[in-house]
């Protein structure tokens, strides 16, 4: 997979090296949100109602963990204000999208292939595009041990 390329929801669903980034928690958590986003791709339409309900349960679940890891991490690592305070607001935005599609699940307007959509590109450019540049600015303004 080439994790910077928008694939569609057709393309695989592979966990790429350059995902990592070197900080093994916050790379766990990925892990596991990638797993979910697979789990997502995997579920056959007959039983999409209630597999949909119950990975979006899930994924809120589990985000909400993640986003306050990766938050108290920036912290702890010095990351500057403004950077936390837009990473905070692209995280409100995640749980945000996640819950308007549990609505649109509800109404019966949500398919598998739009939450995969939704989930593919948010997480993979979201982990490429925000999370590895601030993790390597971080990392590279930590005093030498």
């Amino acid at each position: 997979m080439n994790p910077g390329a928008d694939e569609g929801a057709d393309g695989p669903l592979v966990w790429d090296d350059r995902l990592d980034s070197g900080v093994l928690a916050i790379d766990l958590q990925h892990r596991v949100l990638f797993q979910l986003l697979q789990r997502v791709a995997s579920i056959q339409p007959a039983d999409s109602g209630t597999a949909l309900d119950e990975v979006l349960a899930q994924l809120q679940t589990y985000a909400d963990y993640h986003f306050r890891y990766e938050e108290a991490w920036m912290l702890r690592q010095q990351a500057d204000a403004t950077t936390h305070a837009q990473h905070l607001r692209l995280h409100s935005g995640f749980v945000e999208r996640l819950s308007a599609m549990k609505l649109q699940l509800e109404q019966g307007r949500l398919t598998i292939l739009d939450l995969e959509r939704f989930l593919r590109r948010w997480l993979i450019g979201h982990i490429l595009e925000q999370d590895m540049p601030i993790i390597r600015r971080v990392q590279a303004q930590a005093p030498a041990t």
